[in-house]
């Protein structure tokens, strides 16, 4: 779960940044 959520929080981030 913690996981899955840091990988998602990554993800956004990501999104965000590019």
């Amino acid at each position: 779960m913690f996981s899955f959520g840091m990988g998602l929080y990554r993800k956004t981030q990501s999104v965000i940044w590019d």
